[in-house]
């Protein structure tokens, strides 16, 4: 070997990865999109937003203006999909409940999502309430035309099958301000048992997708299909991103492989998703 030869300089190493700059492609949204673990030492309230099979307690903080909903960790990465959906739904402005994951004492990932409003209420205690306060008031009708035609859209491309009455919540009551917006999203992607493979190919009709006592509302095609296109049009580097970095919380590679998968899948869902849309009568 000469001695130029030996001198010569080693090859510059490749140039690392760029995080996409999320405040910069989309400004103005709420700050949980760009956070991923919260530590607020929450103190429960009462149980307003149900329960299931794991507590969800209602919680505020000292550190904070407003109420959360806090659900104890699951084993099967519930959190992971809901805090992967809930920074989607930001992005595309849609009225969905900001999340952030959080560990218990045990190692364990739960989440905790914002509660927009203090008289939040789900939908079954608005109905009971609203009835109580104003006999006779047609409540079905009132959510019907309430219901954001957007979120549907939203929930035929993640495959949510746990939209019901529980999981969208209504902020305002009395005079205050009508809302829905939608929270709790752990049962979407798949995660029913079905192939991934499936999932990503096939978009289901209204009748696959569980809306109990949402189904008689009239949509409104023009919005499901801007809806639809915003959704297409959505860099599929940044739903990767989103995935990969809420599964770094759990810190296994069983969870980043889930994300990756899901990310891989909902790109697939990008184009039929339009199509679902403009098919719709």
């Amino acid at each position: 070997m000469s001695t130029q030869e030996s001198t010569l300089p080693a090859p510059a190493p490749p140039p690392a990865p760029t995080e996409p700059d999320l405040r910069a492609l989309y400004p103005g949204r709420d700050e949980w999109l760009y956070d991923v673990e919260d530590n607020t030492v929450w103190r429960p309230v009462s149980r307003d937003l149900g329960g299931g099979h794991r507590p969800t307690l209602r919680c505020k903080a000292d550190s904070c203006d407003f109420d959360a909903c806090v659900k104890q960790p699951e084993g099967n990465s519930e959190a992971l999909r809901d805090k992967i959906a809930a920074d989607l739904g930001i992005i595309l402005e849609l009225p969905v409940a900001p999340c952030l994951l959080r560990r218990d004492a045990g190692g364990g990932v739960g989440m905790v999502a914002k509660i927009i409003g203090d008289l939040a209420l789900d939908l079954n205690k608005y109905q009971a309430r609203m009835q109580t306060a104003y006999p006779g008031i047609d409540c079905r009708g009132r959510i019907s035309a309430l219901y954001p035609d957007e979120l549907f859209a939203f929930d035929v491309w993640i495959w949510n099958i746990d939209r019901h009455n529980g999981n969208v919540v209504h902020t305002g009551f009395y005079e205050r301000a009508d809302m829905l917006y939608g929270i709790d999203h752990g049962h979407s992607f798949g995660c029913d048992g079905g192939a991934t493979s499936q999932w990503a190919n096939t978009v289901p009709t209204i009748g696959d997708v569980q809306f109990p006592n949402l189904l008689t509302r009239h949509f409104d095609r023009d919005r499901l299909i801007r809806c639809a296109k915003d959704i297409e049009g959505l860099d599929p580097k940044i739903v990767e991103y989103i995935a990969v970095r809420a599964a770094a919380v759990f810190g296994t590679d069983r969870e980043e492989q889930t994300a990756r998968v899901i990310a891989g899948a909902l790109t697939a869902r990008q184009g039929l998703i339009v199509q679902w849309a403009e098919a719709k009568q």
